[in-house]
């Protein structure tokens, strides 16, 4: 779950002039890390009733390597820091396109920093396989073995390990490339590979003299040039993932890294990487790792399997940060199957979904909320919707959702309907207390679907349940009228009902006339 919050931090942490602005005060630059952090490893109802103190914090681990993955060394180090962009046109008085420029800069290495962590424990047990299936095969060259564990761990995006095996296999010139690789602005680097690979082809050498993990290297490398004659291109991605038995999270690295020109933003590596799974069923569905579906890479067979196939949450706000505050004012893209075909990876309208980035017609954005904050999409616990709607919240403060909560209005409800009933499951003083301040966020009278009235009439219902675990505390009464800020007539209404079910006659006596004191709501 951790990985979740930090993806929202990347994609959702305010970077200076990205709207083109004038620059801020350097407090306002973390609007989201408090939100973010402070669901930040609550992996159960339970811990996420408590209050965190401080903010998660990330490892500056391999920050150089993340540098040299986007290009960024021959730039100054736009992936660093903002007072190390002095003098570059960067600074907090440059123009506004220049500021846009940087702030994509530093996303996209966040980014790529955020990926390389994730995908480090697969690559590393990658590796051991293969180093497990070398001395286990007869007649397996070890040379051929050294350069499939070259081939995963440019994968994951450990170039610095990657140079290093090929340096200890003798293999220089091959290290020459891949310290290079990813870094050419247009594909430059990858265009020479496409004309000497059409070379080595024209000559006869390439089914003899080359073997399988070398020519997927070469194409892994050739992928951001413009392909020729067969050679580069990102139809080579493709080859690379199928032969490495990728899941979706190593698949996108695939394309963040080598699949298109360093300078282009996260949008648009999430555009090209959906249009990919459009057009290319070899490549792995992005399915959470929990999924039984996870370990298939291609499409499911029956459109029932395509329907239960949930979308991984980390794939989904990757979605939503390619739309973009422009893409959800102008109409939801389709890039999520719709309900009405079944709302799978199999669907029509997801295999649609790369044309209707262009077009700009698509479905409901409460069917893009509605797979978003699906709890299958990161939960193997179907009942637990602590992390869905932590995140819904987190979503509307940093304004990635729509300012018209009409829109998904449906999904807010339901969703703050599901948690505050799970809260109650739990029978405790603190749920009880948590669950009325669930239902303060309910939508209510808002020109949508929800009636005048519905959120008060669901916290008072609530406070009727409940009262068995507060009615008698006057401390959580104290927090429910201090902290929640609920009129004292509502609290005293269900300490009335609770008083005369228990047969105290006398203080349902006291707390009835003060339900009707209209001068103390």
């Amino acid at each position: 779950m951790r990985d979740l919050w930090q993806l929202v931090k990347v994609l959702y942490e305010y970077r200076d002039g990205e709207d083109g602005s004038s620059s801020k005060n350097d407090n306002e630059d973390n609007n989201v890390t408090a939100a973010a952090a402070a669901a930040d490893g609550a992996d159960s109802p339970t811990e996420s009733l408590a209050t965190p103190e401080g903010q998660s914090q990330a490892s500056e681990e391999d920050a150089d390597d993340t540098s040299q993955g986007l290009g960024l060394n021959g730039l100054g180090g736009l992936g660093s820091s903002r007072r190390d962009s002095s003098g570059l046109g960067f600074e907090h008085g440059g123009s506004s396109s220049s500021r846009v420029q940087l702030a994509a800069f530093q996303r996209k290495a966040a980014l790529s920093k955020w990926l390389q962590r994730k995908l480090k424990p697969a690559v590393t047990a990658a590796i051991q396989k293969v180093i497990t299936k070398s001395n286990n095969v007869p007649g397996q060259q070890p040379q051929d073995a050294l350069l499939w564990a070259v081939l995963h761990l440019m994968s994951g995006r450990q170039a610095a390990a990657a140079v290093a095996v090929a340096v200890a296999a003798g293999d220089t010139r091959l290290a020459t490339l891949l310290a290079a690789a990813g870094q050419a602005a247009a594909g430059a680097g990858g265009a020479n590979i496409v004309q000497q690979v059409q070379a080595w082809a024209r000559a006869g050498l390439l089914p003899g003299h080359f073997c399988t993990p070398r020519r997927l290297l070469l194409a892994l490398l050739a992928a951001a040039a413009p392909a020729a004659a067969g050679v580069g291109g990102q139809g080579g991605l493709l080859d690379v993932a199928s032969a490495l038995q990728l899941e979706w999270s190593r698949a996108f690295g695939l394309w963040l890294w080598y699949g298109l020109p360093s300078t282009e933003p996260v949008a648009a590596v999430t555009r090209a990487f959906t249009a990919a799974l459009a057009a290319a069923p070899q490549l792995p569905r992005p399915v959470p790792p929990h999924s039984s579906s996870s370990s298939s890479s291609k499409q499911p067979d029956t459109a029932a399997a395509a329907a239960a196939a949930p979308a991984d949450t980390q794939y989904a706000l990757l979605q939503l940060h390619a739309l973009g505050a422009h893409g959800l004012n102008l109409g939801l893209l389709n890039c999520y199957p719709s309900a009405a075909d079944g709302g799978g990876f199999g669907s029509d309208s997801y295999n649609s979904c790369h044309n209707s980035v262009s077009n700009g017609q698509g479905s409901t954005v409460g069917e893009l909320v509605a797979q978003l904050l699906r709890v299958a999409g990161h939960s193997s616990n179907p009942l637990d919707c602590s992390t869905a709607w932590q995140l819904l919240g987190v979503l509307q403060a940093v304004g990635a959702l729509p300012a018209r909560q009409q829109e998904y209005e449906r999904v807010a409800i339901a969703l703050c309907g599901s948690f505050a009933a799970q809260l109650l499951l739990l029978n405790s003083p603190a749920a009880a207390v948590w669950a009325p301040f669930v239902a303060l966020h309910i939508p209510s009278d808002s020109g949508g679907i929800a009636m005048p009235g519905a959120r008060e009439a669901a916290i008072q219902r609530l406070l009727q349940v409940t009262a068995p675990q507060w009615a008698d505390d006057p401390q959580l009464v104290g927090w429910l009228r201090s902290m929640l800020g609920l009129p004292l007539p509502w609290l005293h209404s269900a300490q009335a009902t609770w008083h005369g079910y228990c047969g105290r006659s006398s203080l349902q006596l006291l707390a009835v006339p003060l339900c009707t004191w209209p001068f103390l709501i």
